[in-house]
């Protein structure tokens, strides 16, 4: 291969490389058209053009970057979104963070992130389903009285844990005091 050729293949890399990473930045762009449901097939997308960008040696952190700061706001999204269904309809199911858990333990382990901003969310999230879970023991405490699968010790301490953690109980408290 003479010096044209090499040339006009480096070129052509060059080209190439930017087609992929202007690919992959607007995919990465697309993701929050995406239903929720959808986002994490999108991702895996995504990164398999990284992994492949890679493979060709394109320099691709500023890409990774990119997606690394739409997972976490996507992150946070996902957790309001999930303070506010407890909020407004707790039932069990609501209270699953299996799959927010799951992305936190992934995040957790990247470079590049605010590991305070995630810890405080995810413990402000685990709080509120104590605390959700807690408000159900109490009710059926209080309707079922001595029929209830919960005593008052158990509620009581767990009442204290979360007061520990300084998170408002104001709608317990409610029905502790003034019942």
């Amino acid at each position: 291969m003479d010096k044209k050729d090499l040339l006009k293949e480096l070129e052509r890399k060059w080209d190439y490389s930017i087609i992929l990473l202007d690919e992959i930045s607007a995919d990465i762009s697309k993701l929050n058209d995406y239903p929720t449901s959808k986002v994490s097939n999108k991702l895996e997308e995504v990164y398999q053009k990284i992994e492949y960008a890679k493979s060709q040696w394109i320099n691709v952190a500023n890409i990774e970057k990119k997606l690394l700061d739409f997972r976490i706001l996507f992150f946070l999204n996902n957790i309001e979104t999930k303070l506010e269904l407890i909020k407004n309809n707790w039932n069990e199911f609501n209270t699953d963070l299996r799959l927010i858990e799951s992305e936190y333990n992934k995040l957790i382990e990247q470079d590049w992130v605010d590991l305070e901003l995630l810890k405080n969310s995810m413990n402000n999230l685990r709080n509120e389903v104590k605390k959700s879970k807690l408000l159900l023991k109490l009710k059926d405490y209080w309707i079922s009285f001595w029929k209830s699968i919960y005593n008052m010790d158990e509620i009581q301490s767990e009442y204290l844990e979360l007061k520990k953690k300084w998170v408002n109980l104001e709608e317990i408290e409610k029905i502790l005091y003034e019942s």
